[in-house]
């Protein structure tokens, strides 16, 4: 009893705290009108839809890879090519943004993908995987999307 009680209190705190990054909704909004976009998680797909409902983020992107989707995680390439499939995108047409280096970058830039690394949502895992593009905060993606555009 006394698991499940830590448990649900954990959850409910977790839920009632979740919010997106500074910048975030508006940033989204902006990369929507010009990009597909899509997220590549090593999180079963429930985790990733909970999140993105709970965030109201759902809208913003075109699809949703988790692990059961191919059976592997990050870095395999394998998660990064079903998402281009779904896209209808080559490598080479697509950047993937990700905060885990050695998961994000390495597996993104294994298939041909330009990588930004998400510094503002790195939490100090993993090996050194160095990204072509560095952003400090969300709404560095704009300028950074622009130059590769460029």
């Amino acid at each position: 009893m006394i698991l499940a009680a830590g448990i649900n209190a954990y959850t409910s705190s977790k839920w009632k705290n979740i919010k997106p990054y500074p910048g975030v909704i508006p940033t989204l909004k902006k990369l929507k009108k010009h990009y597909k976009l899509g997220i590549v998680s090593d999180a079963p797909k429930l985790k990733v839809y909970q999140r993105l409902e709970k965030l109201k983020l759902t809208k913003f992107f075109d699809t949703a890879i988790a692990y059961e989707d191919t059976g592997r995680k990050k870095p395999s390439r394998l998660p990064f090519k079903k998402a281009l499939k779904i896209l209808k995108v080559k490598p080479n047409e697509a950047v993937f943004i990700g905060d885990w280096p050695d998961k994000d970058i390495k597996g993104a830039k294994s298939i041909g993908m330009k990588t930004i690394f998400a510094r503002y949502g790195y939490l100090g895992k993993g090996k050194i995987v160095y990204a072509d593009y560095r952003a400090v905060k969300f709404s560095d993606l704009l300028k950074i999307l622009k130059k590769i555009r460029n």
